[in-house]
């Protein structure tokens, strides 16, 4: 099976930005119940994404992960400092 899609969330108290790769689409939702089922509906199938990834934004993030682990999502929950230490490497001058 082709893993056809790549998950980020940027999460905050308010809002999930989500972008999706490789589509090059992006989307904001409520970091609430509502929004979260919303968020569902833009993934592809479970077996179809690589990963999804959010940064660990003090609980913030708690919710949606746990949301998106029982439907059967790849999702990582990564420390904030290993995120940016990772992008400064892969694009030192930024």
């Amino acid at each position: 099976m082709e893993i056809e899609q790549w998950v980020g969330i940027d999460v905050c108290k308010r809002w999930l930005d989500v972008p999706l790769r490789p589509q090059g689409k992006s989307f904001r939702v409520e970091n609430s119940a509502r929004g979260m089922v919303e968020l569902a509906t833009h993934l592809s199938a479970p077996e179809q994404v690589g990963r999804v990834i959010l940064e660990s934004t003090g609980g913030y993030e708690r919710q949606v992960a746990i949301f998106l682990a029982q439907l059967a999502y790849p999702v990582v929950v990564i420390n904030a400092r290993q995120g940016r230490h990772f992008a400064f490497l892969a694009c030192p001058t930024g």
